[in-house]
């Protein structure tokens, strides 16, 4: 329930359906049309309040603000009848006072193991009335459906009140082409809305032939069928088909679909006890990932299905998500408001103009009065705007379709153009994923380690048989799958595998249990067995910290070997045995972990991208904060974050982790070029000649000691220690490097106290997160979010929750296929980062000025009407056709297909229309725009040639009520030129878009239109009244324009064109500079 903020229940009320239609009819569909906009005003008119268990209806209230009246429905649980309703895939009845999820529970682990759950045909009934089919396919909304939704779209609404005005005034041509344009723009509309949803729809249909057991009998029935509490069998190679929980056998599956990795994970059955049921990962099957190997008689307990599986909850994320990321929607019909208000005051003033002229001339009409503030009102709705604001969106997805960058949500695409912040996960993102053993440190018998051999062949067989066995590699139909790490200490073993048995020297080695690798745990356990001569091994791989704490014995310079390597931006995997006693049959995990004989060290190179460096440099350019988060050791991720510049080498950096002294936690800060430096000091001879490939490189100059605790962070610049002659040279503060304990801890200490200002300094200062968990990676999310807009780049499995918490998550998966994040490249280059902020950037400009040039259009011809208005002079049908349909509806168009900067500016573009730059390019581009006009109409009147406009009668001139008159010719040849230069400095953005001048189609119809703009200025002059179709006034009673006058205008219109595009480039951001100063 917790989008639900409201239920209110409803029943129909036949009397007010009654009326509710009588009223849509009288008021020609109003009504109707308003009641959908409100569904309040709707359940109001229609229906009455009533109690829960008498609803026929329920009005929802979600808390994004959105509202929608759904049916009721009944439901049977446990032989009870109970109410409820469908509400966003998902189902909830009215239980124990409040409404409730329809979620299938078992309260102990034992009950997963019955296979009798379900007794009988009508329990078997119930549930499937209760849970409903087993799917997750979005159902494809009927196109009657999205047009009717497109129709009763404010807008569009208004569009056809616009059309149907200019209908009755004779304004025939422009109408029925605004029709088109409409009835095109929703026809776009639709086939963007299925293409966006076509491949999120083919993912989520899941259909195919399972085999459960039910009843006692084991079947075959269609998936869609399968219900909560039946038992399905497992088999190899099988999309599983809802989520279970595995109760018989272990299998290994492949959670690429969900995770976007292809690492297969081993997954163990519920153990049959009285404990309290849990879904863990370990035991857990998810719809639509793939079985790779199961045993026999696998068996598997339905848990939930449809849209209550993981996949469910997936698919509902990327649907469901709100429109509009920000309030750009809601501020361009906020601004529609106040031009519509405009609209209204500029009728108000010429108003006693207009009654003058009723009581004056008797064949004005007072309906002309009406129809002239509902033409001011048209003037003031652009009605293109809904077709131009979508242009940007589309024009970016098909960009990415090109790049092979997929986007489950569109909406994301303007958000990705206000980021400031970008983080990037280490492995398989800023490193290749691919990893390397360079080679391998082992122990010998003397309890010391030997130097790093190379050569694979070398290696004794115990290590041999660890690199070969303690993974999860599988081998299926000659294809292997398994964790890059694992993958490359098994090729360099020699061995080859088949199902769960190792052939390595002519001897085969049985994998008899594997204890998975976790985050927590940081290690991975297997338990071998030799049918040679029947011993058994328990082989644990993992973390050099956590292998410590397992071994009996340990070289003496094991701690500084390990973290030597790792400074160095190596990975290294400790790997420790020990031997099974026979009686031992499958001992249990901490028994295999316990009292193990150190075996080596695994040194593995995961080498930095090659586009790595440029990446960063290229958003570092662009003032985007970057930082690395990892689950890998500190020192590694150091010297990673060095390699890919993440950090300068120049740079002091400090790390801190949590520690436990006298049982008391305390945090430690560490300089890490001074520890390096302590580590080599305490090294022995013998490990300097083991590592001295590594002590080759030049190693970066000591600097002084950084020691500080908590207590003293808020003077963290006062706390280093330094000598004088180094005063110069050091930085005054530190970058630091953090541990996703000690980020926890402090979370937690932030919340209990409330004071989150230590918390604050420490994040703004740390660019390094190292051993971070999932659950750690999700938090940090949460919490930059509310100080910046936040990228999260990774490659899907323990970043799958930081993605999808992150304003705009990337996944840098070789797949198509996954739902981890909003935005997936195919390609796995870091360089989709900057492609996606690029493109972010530019549809959010491009939205921008499409709306900013539609608002001045409408602005430009209220001005040049209200102006008229005054004389009870209009533009002609002629006049006003040329204007939107050859002047502004192609320009509106063309100049969106501007192409976007090739790379990152420091400017990030505005994000509300409702700001300095946006208004201070309206209402500066209205004052020039009005003021010349308003400098014509006066310079106009007091010519010795001019004269008043003649009212003549409508028989005469048509009912469009055509009045000769000089101000109207005069207006229409200068407002054409401020729509053409008003596109044109719009169009002027060099921190996001290409010169106006590269975009070729716009750029011939601007040449086109000023050449036809300039004709009709200079070369359709005639002596008589009127040109033939442009209605173009040049004598009026024997006083005729000179053609000086037109010169005069073409001299107006260049000081105005220079004026409009001096203010947008030059003006513009001084406004901008001294608002911003003065706040």
């Amino acid at each position: 329930m917790q989008e639900i903020q409201l239920v209110v229940p409803y029943r129909q009320n036949i009397a007010k359906a009654i009326l509710f239609y009588l009223l849509c009819i009288l008021s020609l569909g109003l009504v109707y049309v308003v009641a959908t906009w409100h569904y309040k005003i709707w359940a109001i008119l229609r229906m009455s309040k009533c109690e829960i268990f008498a609803a026929e209806y329920f009005r929802i209230n979600s808390k994004d603000g959105t509202q929608i009246i759904v049916p009721s429905h009944h439901y049977m649980q446990k032989g009870l009848d109970y109410i409820g309703f469908t509400y966003r895939y998902q189902r909830f009845i009215y239980k124990e006072g409040r409404f409730q999820k329809i979620e299938f529970q078992i309260q102990q682990n034992k009950e997963a193991h019955k296979k009798d759950h379900l007794k009988s045909n009508e329990q078997l009934i119930d549930y499937q009335n209760l849970y409903g089919i087993n799917s997750t396919e979005i159902p494809s909304k009927p196109i009657l459906s999205i047009l009717i939704d497109e129709l009763m779209h404010p807008l569009f609404v208004v569009q056809l009140l616009q059309i149907m005005l200019w209908i009755y005034e004779e304004y025939t041509s422009y109408a029925i082409i605004l029709l088109l344009t409409s009835i095109i723009s929703m026809i776009v509309t639709l086939y963007e809305y299925r293409e966006s949803y076509r491949e999120i729809r083919t993912n989520s249909k899941l259909e195919h032939d399972v085999n459960i057991i039910r009843f006692g009998q084991k079947i075959k029935i269609h998936s869609r069928e399968l219900v909560p509490g039946d038992i399905i069998l497992v088999e190899p190679f099988q999309i599983i088909a809802c989520d279970c929980v595995l109760i018989q056998g272990t299998c290994i599956v492949q959670e690429q679909f969900l995770n976007g990795e292809q690492t297969p994970i081993t997954k163990s059955n519920l153990e049959n006890d009285d404990k309290e049921f849990v879904q863990k990962e370990g035991n857990m099957l998810y719809m639509s990932t793939t079985c790779l190997r199961a045993d026999e008689d696998c068996l598997a307990f339905v848990i939930s299905t449809g849209f209550n599986t993981k996949k469910g909850e997936l698919i509902r994320e990327v649907m469901l998500t709100p429109d509009y990321s920000f309030d750009f929607y809601e501020d361009s019909m906020r601004y529609l408001k106040y031009l519509s208000i405009v609209a209204v005051v500029g009728y108000l003033i010429a108003l006693p103009f207009k009654i003058y002229f009723l009581i004056t001339y008797p064949f004005i009409q007072a309906i002309d009065l009406v129809t002239d503030i509902l033409d001011i009102l048209a003037v003031c709705v652009p009605p293109t705007l809904p077709t131009t604001l979508q242009i940007g969106l589309s024009l970016a997805l098909k960009r990415f379709k090109k790049k092979k960058i997929y986007c489950f949500n569109p909406n994301k695409i303007n958000l990705a153009g206000v980021v400031n912040q970008v983080c990037f996960d280490k492995t398989g993102t800023l490193t290749e994923e691919e990893q390397r053993l360079y080679g391998v440190i082992e122990m010998n018998d003397q309890q010391q380690l030997n130097p790093l051999l190379k050569d694979f062949n070398n290696l004794t067989k115990m290590i041999r048989l660890g690199m070969a066995c303690c993974n999860n590699i599988v081998n299926e139909e000659d294809i292997i799958y398994g964790d890059h790490l694992d993958l490359a200490l098994f090729k360099n073993s020699s061995a080859k595998i088949s199902f769960k048995t190792v052939l390595l020297d002519g001897i085969n080695y049985d994998i008899v249990k594997t204890f998975e690798f976790t985050q927590e745990l940081q290690r991975i356990c297997c338990i071998i067995y030799n049918q040679q001569n029947h011993d058994k091994y328990s082989f644990v791989k993992g973390s050099p910290e956590k292998i410590k704490l397992m071994c009996e014995q340990i070289p003496e310079d094991y701690t500084q070997v390990f973290k030597y390597y790792s400074h160095h931006g190596f990975k290294v995997i400790a790997c420790a045995y020990k031997q099974l006693f026979q009686e031992v049959v499958i001992p249990t995990r901490d028994y295999s972990e316990s009292k193990l004989n150190f075996l080596c060290f695994f040194i593995l190179e995961n080498r930095v991208k090659d586009n790595a460096e440029q990446v960063i440099q290229q958003l570092k350019r662009a003032k985007i904060d970057i930082i690395l988060v990892t689950g890998d050791n500190v020192l590694t991720s150091i010297r990673v974050a060095k390699q890919a510049r993440v950090v300068e080498e120049s740079e002091q950096l400090v790390y801190g982790e949590l520690i436990e002294n006298n049982q008391e936690l305390q945090i430690d800060w560490k300089d890490v070029e001074q520890q390096f430096k302590e580590i080599e000091n305490q090294m022995h001879n013998d490990t300097r000649t083991l590592c001295a490939e590594i002590l080759q490189q030049k190693l970066p100059s000591s600097i002084s000691k950084f020691n500080f605790d908590a207590k003293s962070f808020e003077n963290l610049d006062n706390n280093i220690v330094m000598n004088d002659d180094m005063q110069e040279q050091l930085q005054k503060s530190a970058t630091l490097a953090i541990t996703g304990k000690l980020l926890s801890y402090l979370m937690i200490q932030a919340k209990n106290t409330k004071d989150y200002k230590y918390i604050d300094q420490l994040i703004a200062k740390t660019k390094i997160y190292a051993k971070m968990r999932r659950e750690h990676k999700a938090e940090l999310i949460n919490y930059l979010k509310t100080k910046k807009q936040i990228v999260f780049c990774g490659d899907g499995g323990a970043d799958i929750q930081a993605m999808r918490t992150a304003d705009v998550g990337i996944s840098l998966t070789n797949t198509k296929l996954s739902l981890a994040a909003p935005f997936t490249s195919e390609q796995e280059d870091l360089s989709t980062v900057p492609i996606i902020l690029i493109e972010g950037r530019g549809a959010l400009t491009t939205s921008f000025q499409a709306f900013e040039y539609m608002t001045m259009c409408s602005l430009v011809q209220f001005f040049s009407c209200t102006i008229l208005y005054f004389q009870y002079s209009y533009m002609t049908n002629s006049q006003f056709l040329i204007l939107d349909l050859f002047v502004v509806l192609p320009l509106s168009i063309l100049m969106t297909y501007t192409d976007n900067l090739k790379k990152l500016t420091p400017e990030i573009p505005q994000r509300s229309l409702v700001s300095v730059e946006v208004l201070s390019i309206i209402f500066g581009q209205c004052f020039i725009q009005m003021g010349f006009q308003m400098l014509i109409y006066l310079i106009l009147i007091y010519q010795d040639w001019y004269k008043s406009p003649v009212i003549l009668s409508h028989e005469e001139y048509g009912v469009s009520g055509f009045m000769q008159s000089f101000e109207a010719t005069s207006l229409f040849l200068v407002t054409n030129f401020q729509y053409t230069m008003l596109s044109v400095s719009l169009s002027y953005d060099p921190r996001f878009k290409k010169p106006f001048y590269s975009n070729r189609p716009f750029t011939i119809y601007l040449i086109f239109l000023v050449i036809l703009e300039l004709y009709m200025l200079m070369f359709t002059y005639k002596n008589d009244t009127e040109d033939d179709y442009l209605d173009l006034t040049f004598k009026v009673q024997g006083y005729e324009m000179p053609q000086s006058w037109l010169i005069f205008l073409l001299g107006i219109i260049i000081l105005n064109s220079s004026i409009t595009h001096t203010y947008q480039i030059y003006g513009v951001p001084q406004v901008i500079n001294k608002v911003k100063n003065k706040l």
